[in-house]
């Protein structure tokens, strides 16, 4: 998930800490790992609506990063 500050990456069993640490090369922005151990996609659970403000149900994806 991009926002203008921030890329939110799923961790998951396809995208791996290395893969967080290979986009760090491809945003300007911070990049921050989100475990997402209960959905399939990190934005399946979170999106981003702009303005610094998201819509979340991170119960559902198993983190305390929101």
């Amino acid at each position: 998930m991009v926002t203008d500050a921030v890329v939110f990456v799923g961790l998951t069993t396809r995208t791996n800490i290395k893969g967080v640490e290979a986009l760090k090369s491809f945003f300007k922005q911070e990049v921050i790992a989100v475990p997402t151990e209960k959905v399939f996609h990190l934005l399946s659970t979170v999106n981003y609506i702009g303005n610094e403000n998201g819509c979340d149900s991170s119960r559902a994806c198993g983190s305390s990063v929101f």
